[in-house]
């Protein structure tokens, strides 16, 4: 057998063959390689002398296996890393000129290591090996201390932590969003997201962080805005861009409750006395998706109610609704025949207009070639909206055959047409 593994050698250059692994002539070399390593472990009985060892040391024997090859392989690599970088700080995505996911395999060394699982691949040998290369194990905590120790010398240089949210430090650290993050996430938790030891460090550099008894007392207030809508409209179904009188943004409020309800954990649960507070008011958790149509006719009808029609121009935003697109796509709809009589019978009662055919077409077209233009300050619309770029090649077409009117060849020069 050891003719073949010498074979196998100079062939693939190791000898990292599968445990399956049989040679042509139907020899399992695979596993006469595991034998050896495991006799000369002591984990099953046989005999390997000392010439045996050697002859298999010549041609690469890798003693702890094809696993442990691998881990040899990904260790060197790191080494070549810290060597390059002066850190085994290595981001997730990390990978080698020769292929390797470096990245990936840190991370599942830390997860080893946190889990104690995998013992016989992460040794304690191996464990002090990663160490002396200044192994990060608890990367959350090694970050939030990088972040802090930025935050507290841009206090130091400027005397306060306020800064913009994209400012990043001379090393690249994202502190104006991390900032924002940590006192979202506080405010969120109710304090729970930072140990009281980072609570005293942040207060140190003049980050304000509210007490928990502030915290629960700006709830209370959100809350009460919540109670005001349930005792005039007998629901919580609050619109997610729906904002009281006072102009608190209530339907993001109601939002933001429904998912930390939902991703809420053992060590950070949403408070019991919150979700049963909201309870009392009709909260509904679990929010079935809206009735878009229904959402943006009840918009055109109240339009309707207060101008007399539904002369929208094409870009017309309503309550963050593109109400002027959407009644073209009603018009369009309807002249193909594909909008039910119910519907069609609900906008003719808020008076739609849906025109003389041709004539209409040609200006619904031109309103989504205008929105379009007002939305990207050009008329290169792309393929996909198959629609109007055929539409755009039809103008162009009509324009040269001297089949477009002089007021539409102005409306089209207006938006930026290109002949």
């Amino acid at each position: 057998m050891y003719a073949f593994a010498a074979e196998y050698f100079h062939k693939h250059g190791d000898l990292n063959a599968p445990n399956d692994y049989r040679t042509e002539e139907g020899y399992a070399l695979g596993v006469w390689l595991l034998r050896q390593r495991n006799v000369r472990k002591g984990t099953v009985p046989g005999i390997l002398t000392d010439e045996q060892i050697d002859k298999l040391d010549r041609i690469g024997m890798p003693w702890e296996g094809v696993i442990g090859g691998r881990w040899q392989r990904n260790y060197e690599a790191l080494c070549h890393y810290y060597h390059k970088n002066g850190n085994i700080n290595v981001p997730n995505s990390y990978i080698t000129d020769s292929g390797i996911r470096l990245g990936a395999w840190v991370r599942k060394m830390r997860k080893a290591h946190a889990n104690c699982t995998r013992r016989d691949y992460l040794t304690p040998e191996r464990i002090k090996l990663l160490d002396e290369l200044g192994m990060i194990w608890e990367k959350k905590d090694y970050l939030w201390d990088r972040n802090y120790k930025a935050a507290a010398d841009y206090y130091q240089t400027h005397g306060s932590i306020k800064m913009p949210h994209n400012y990043r430090s001379a090393e690249g650290i994202g502190l104006g969003r991390w900032i924002d993050h940590i006192l979202q996430v506080y405010r969120d938790t109710f304090g729970a997201s930072l140990s009281e030891s980072q609570i005293k460090k942040l207060k140190e550099i003049g980050l304000g962080l509210p007490s928990k008894q502030e915290l629960e007392e700006m709830w209370r207030k959100n809350y009460l805005e919540a109670e005001a809508y349930f005792q005039d409209k007998g629901n919580l179904n609050v619109p997610l861009l729906y904002k009281s009188a006072s102009g608190f943004a209530l339907g993001r409020w109601i939002a933001h409750e429904r998912r930390s309800a939902q991703y809420g954990t053992a060590s950070r649960p949403y408070p019991e006395w919150h979700r049963n507070a909201l309870n009392q008011i009709g909260m509904t958790w679990e929010r079935e998706k809206p009735d878009i149509w229904s959402l943006n006719y009840e918009l055109a009808r109240k339009y309707f109610l207060s101008y007399g029609d539904l002369n929208l121009s094409s870009s017309a935003t309503i309550e963050g609704v593109h109400l002027g697109h959407w009644l073209i796509q009603q018009r369009s709809l309807y002249r193909h025949g594909k909008l039910d009589e119910k519907s069609v019978r609900q906008l003719e009662s808020i008076g739609i207009v849906w025109g003389e055919k041709s004539v209409q077409q040609w200006e619904d077209h031109y309103a989504l070639a205008k929105h379009f233009f007002e939305e990207n300050g050009h008329l290169y619309v792309p393929a996909r909206m198959k629609d109007l770029y055929n539409w755009l090649i039809s103008q162009r077409k009509k324009q040269t055959t001297g089949k477009l009117s002089e007021m539409q060849i102005a409306c089209l020069n207006k938006i930026g047409m290109r002949w």
